[in-house]
C-alpha cells in the first residue's frame, strides 16, 4: 500500500508542510487523469495523519543526519502516521526510503512534483538535484513511483529560483472548497504571485463566491462605468460594442501596472476569468516586482527603501482615447495619491517595487525631471524577461494575481474588431498611501 509522499524541498514543501488540507489536494490529484490512471488505496494514503518534513528534523552537530532522519521517519510510522514528506535531496530521500521499506515491505512512492514537465530535460543527468527521485526505481528503493500534483509555470525561471507562477491542476470551483484547501491555495498565491486554474466553467456568482474566500471584495465605486451591470463585485474587460458604442473598457490595461495602485486601499489581489477570447492573441504579460527588487544592488535598495512616489490614474495614455465625460467622472473619483516606492508584502514581508509604467511620473521630494531617470530605469528593470511570464489564454482560464508582488500588461495583440470578454474580481488590501498635496 502507498506510504510515502515525495515533496521537492525547493518547490512544494511549503505547500504541504503541516497543512491540514494536504490530504484533500492529494485525493483530488489522485482522482484526476494526471495521476497516471492510478487510484487504488486512496483512502489508505489520504487517511494518514503524520506529516514529516525531513528539513524540520533536528540534527545535532555530532549526529549522523541520515540516521536522525531515518529515526524520525520510523517514529512517525510507528504511530498513527504513514505520510512522509521527502526533501528533494538524495541525502534526505534515501534514509526515508530505508525507514519506509523496513516498515512496509511493499512500497509505493507518490511524488507530488512542481517540476514534472522538466524531467525529459534531465534524461542525460539522472543524478541531477533537479530530478531527485529519478533513481528510485533504478535502485529498487520502491516498488512503484507515481507522479502527480502541481506543475509550475515559468519552469525555466523556477529552476533559477525566481519562483514565479504556479498552476494547480484538476481543481473544480463549481463546488465549495473546504477551508483547508483555500488556505493551501493562499500559501501558494503568497509564494508564487500568480496561480493559474484552467477549465473553470463557472458563473459570475461562483467567481464572486470563490473570490470572497480570500477577503473583502471591491465594489469598484471608483470605476463604475466599467463594472458589471448586475454584480458590482465584477470589473468587466470587454472589446464588444454595447448599444452601438465602443466598450468603455476596450483599451484598459495596455500599460504595466498593479491594479488600483492610485487608490488609498490598493487591492490584495485580482481573480480574472477568461470567457470570450480572440482566435489569436489577447495575451497578458506578468512580472514579479518582488524578484525585480531582489535583483537590485544593496546600495540601490537602500536608496529606494525610504522613497515615495505619486500615482495618478489620469496620466494613463489611453485616457486620450476615452470619452471626455467618462474621463471627467474618473478624475473626480481618482485623485492622485502617494505610495511607498518599496512596499513589504503584507503577508510574507518580502519587499517589492511598487510603481506603474504610466501612472508614476514623480518621486516625492524630486521634480519630474529629477525623477525621470530613476523611474525610467526601474520601469525597464522590472520587466526584464527574467522576471516575466506570458499568459496565453484558453477559454475558462482563471488566474489569481497578487497585486502586492506583481504587475501586468494586457496586450493588444489581436485583430481590430475581435471579441474579448473577461470578468475580474478585486480583493481589497490594507490601507496604503495618502492623498497627494503637491
Amino acid at each position: 500500500r502507498p506510504t510515502l509522499l515525495g515533496i521537492p524541498h525547493d518547490a512544494s514543501s511549503s505547500f504541504l508542510r503541516g497543512a491540514a488540507g494536504a490530504p484533500t489536494l492529494i485525493r483530488r490529484a489522485l482522482a484526476s487523469p494526471s495521476s497516471n490512471g492510478w487510484s487504488e488505496s486512496i483512502r489508505d494514503l489520504t487517511s494518514a495523519t503524520g506529516l514529516l518534513d525531513a528539513g524540520d528534523v533536528d540534527v545535532s552537530p555530532d549526529t549522523d543526519p541520515r540516521a536522525a532522519i531515518e529515526r524520525a521517519a520510523l517514529a512517525v510510522m510507528r504511530g498513527d502516521g504513514r505520510l512522509i514528506g521527502l526533501g528533494g535531496d538524495h541525502s534526505v530521500s534515501h534514509p526515508l526510503l530505508r525507514a519506509a521499506r523496513s516498515a512496509h515491505p511493499r512500497l509505493t512512492v507518490l511524488h507530488l512534483d512542481a517540476h514534472a514537465d522538466l524531467y525529459d530535460e534531465f534524461e542525460g543527468d539522472r543524478h541531477s538535484h533537479a530530478c531527485p527521485f529519478a533513481r528510485i526505481m533504478e535502485e529498487r528503493l520502491a516498488d512503484r513511483l507515481v507522479q502527480v500534483g502541481i506543475r509550475t509555470l515559468n519552469a525555466h525561471q523556477q529552476r533559477q529560483a525566481t519562483r514565479f507562477g504556479v498552476e494547480i491542476m484538476d481543481l473544480d470551483l463549481r463546488g465549495r472548497l473546504d477551508d483547508a484547501t483555500i488556505a493551501s491555495i493562499r500559501v501558494l498565491w503568497n509564494e508564487y504571485g500568480i496561480v493559474l486554474l484552467r477549465n473553470q466553467d463557472i458563473t459570475p456568482a461562483q467567481l464572486i463566491d470563490y473570490s470572497r474566500r480570500f477577503g473583502e471584495l471591491d465594489l469598484h465605486e471608483t470605476l463604475k462605468p466599467m463594472r458589471h451591470p448586475e454584480f458590482p463585485e465584477l470589473f468587466v474587460l470587454s472589446t464588444i460594442p454595447l448599444e452601438g458604442k465602443p466598450s468603455v473598457s476596450e483599451n484598459v490595461g495596455r500599460h504595466w501596472h498593479s491594479d488600483l495602485s492610485y487608490t488609498l486601499r490598493p487591492p490584495l489581489g485580482s481573480i480574472f476569468h477568461a470567457q470570450i477570447l480572440p482566435e489569436v492573441g489577447g495575451d497578458t504579460l506578468f512580472t514579479s516586482t518582488a524578484a525585480a527588487y531582489d535583483a537590485l544592488s544593496e546600495t540601490l535598495q537602500k536608496i529606494l527603501d525610504p522613497l515615495w512616489a505619486v500615482h495618478d490614474y489620469m496620466l494613463v495614455e489611453n485616457m486620450k482615447k476615452r470619452d471626455p465625460a467618462l474621463v471627467a467622472e474618473l478624475r473626480k473619483t481618482n485623485p492622485p495619491v502617494v505610495q511607498p516606492l518599496v512596499r513589504p508584502h503584507s503577508e510574507t514581508g518580502r519587499k517589492t517595487l511598487y510603481m506603474g509604467e504610466q501612472v508614476t511620473k514623480r518621486i516625492v521630494g524630486m521634480s519630474e525631471r529629477e525623477s525621470a531617470p530613476l523611474l525610467r530605469f526601474l520601469a525597464g528593470h522590472m520587466i526584464d524577461p527574467l522576471f516575466t511570464y506570458r499568459q496565453k489564454w484558453q477559454k475558462n482560464d482563471l488566474i489569481m494575481w497578487d497585486n502586492r508582488s506583481t504587475m501586468h500588461l494586457a496586450l493588444a495583440d489581436f485583430d481590430p474588431g475581435a471579441h474579448r470578454y473577461c470578468i475580474r474580481t478585486t480583493i481589497l488590501g490594507t490601507p496604503s498611501g495618502t492623498l497627494y498635496e503637491g
